[in-house]
């Protein structure tokens, strides 16, 4: 597929406060697990017909995305697309990493 994913999620941390009214923070490893990206693309029907294969997997729910050096194991879903000309499509692709 065309275009670039790079999904961040925010630093997991949590803030208690303390019996004497300061703050204790709680501050983890960074990572994407569970980070979302929403990507627009425009597609031939045979890219088209690819992605829907995927997505609509009988018994493979994540998938290895590769891009600029970077790997993730994504679910991919896709909102429903719209008809640009006689064989392209455009369709909003959903990135939930899950590893």
């Amino acid at each position: 597929m065309p275009g670039e994913i790079n999904p961040i999620r925010e630093r997991a941390q949590k803030i208690t406060t303390t019996i004497n009214g300061g703050a204790a923070v709680t501050i983890w490893p960074k990572n994407n697990q569970g980070a979302q990206q929403k990507v627009t693309l425009i597609l031939s029907a045979a890219k088209f017909t690819r992605l829907e294969a995927i997505v609509n997997h009988q018994t493979i729910f994540e998938w290895l995305v590769l891009c600029d050096g970077r790997r993730y194991t994504c679910s991919i879903d896709y909102m429903e697309p719209v008809s640009i000309g006689v064989n392209d499509k455009q369709v909003q692709v959903t990135f939930t990493v899950t590893a």
